[in-house]
């Protein structure tokens, strides 16, 4: 759940009522931004879908198995489990990112898919972190090494797909560079 938080962060301008501003970071706002990115390209640049390629890079997320078994007879589970989970987790917090983070994927993919697009959305992502990998407050070397070495290998088994999608930017930028100059 590194998201934004570990890049330059995105401050996002809130007006409050009399005359008050705040600034708050992007990231609690549009934990995922590559839905928005697409709308503000088609509204502000007038770009049509059908010109739009996008790679969306995630940062991964973690598909604990039975932190949420609330049901389960055998565990007390509380309302204070929801905040403070099995393993350090934070049950709640993890819903409500993963479920916006879920969402923007479908509306996405849905975007491209029902325009006829599929090919010009691609979405790499890995969803089996363990907690500990996933934690956006684990920057202990260790950890960072390891997410590296998952990064190499989400590149790896999506070269294909990366390998294409550069030819194909490498050919539209082929196209507008003869058409300016002839």
């Amino acid at each position: 759940m590194a998201r934004v938080y570990l890049i330059v962060p995105l401050l996002v301008l809130l007006k409050l009522p009399g005359n008050t501003t705040r600034l708050m970071h992007g990231g609690v706002a549009v934990n995922n931004p590559t839905f928005l990115a697409i709308c503000e390209a088609m509204k502000e640049k007038k770009i049509n879908a059908r010109k739009l390629l996008v790679l969306s890079l995630g940062t991964g997320s973690s598909k604990g198995t039975n932190k949420l078994e609330v049901g389960s007879p055998d565990t007390a589970w509380g309302l204070v489990n929801w905040f403070f989970g099995p393993e350090q987790s934070r049950p709640l917090t993890d819903v409500l990112m993963a479920g916006s983070n879920e969402m923007v994927e479908i509306y996405t993919s849905s975007f491209f898919q029902f325009s006829g697009l599929e090919d010009n959305y691609i979405l790499i992502q890995v969803d089996n972190l363990t907690y500990a990998e996933a934690s956006m407050d684990n920057s202990s070397k260790e950890n960072l090494d390891n997410l590296e070495k998952i990064g190499k290998e989400r590149v790896e088994a999506n070269k294909e797909k990366l390998i294409k999608l550069a030819e194909r930017l490498s050919a539209i930028r082929h196209a507008s560079r003869s058409s300016l100059s002839g």
